[in-house]
């Protein structure tokens, strides 16, 4: 929120599940509980900086057309399915010269009309349990060059906090988001 220098941010999954306004039909107890809690805990600054994120955020930097989405979504507003198959086609309507998402959490760079990209993610390491994932975006002369980073990353004060916490649905997310077991 306070980032001077900030280019683009978006509303992603998880950003929505933190207001009040965003449905969490589908989810089984255990997640929705967990929502629930952290919605309870956001301050109304937090919300009201969430609530104004846009889902697509276009830029233009030095020639070069980025449009900055979560992941696409479907004419009602649903993010679609995560599908590295279905991707490129997902993103065919675009405007834009490279589309940088995330909401697989997989790094990811693909050539092509428009470029895909995905830094992966910093703060859940999941399968690869200690590294954070990130990107470099480098643009000069509408030309870009990515560099994927991959850097250690201890979970223990994220899983200690995890504890101390107690969220309704701790052990899951230490699980999927951490790999590992409170």
């Amino acid at each position: 929120m306070a980032l001077p220098n900030l280019i683009a941010c978006v509303r992603g999954n998880h950003e929505g599940y933190l207001l009040p306004e965003t449905p969490l039909d589908g989810m089984d107890e255990a997640e929705r509980a967990s929502h629930e809690w952290e919605r309870s805990a956001v301050s109304d600054e937090a919300r009201a900086f969430l609530a104004g994120l846009p889902f697509e955020a276009a830029v233009e930097i030095c020639g070069l057309r980025i449009l900055c989405t979560h992941y696409p979504r479907t004419p009602d507003g649903a993010f679609l399915p995560i599908s590295p198959e279905k991707l490129r086609e997902y993103c065919a309507g675009f405007d834009a010269d490279l589309v940088l998402y995330g909401h697989d959490h997989t790094p990811f760079w693909e050539e092509g009309a428009p470029i895909l990209a995905s830094p992966g993610s910093l703060g859940c390491p999941g399968r690869e349990k200690t590294a954070a994932r990130a990107g470099i975006l480098t643009v000069k002369d509408g030309e870009c060059r990515w560099e994927a980073l991959r850097l250690p990353y201890d979970p223990s004060p994220c899983l200690k906090k995890l504890r101390e916490l107690s969220l309704p649905d701790g052990k899951i997310v230490a699980k999927i988001f951490y790999g590992a077991e409170l």
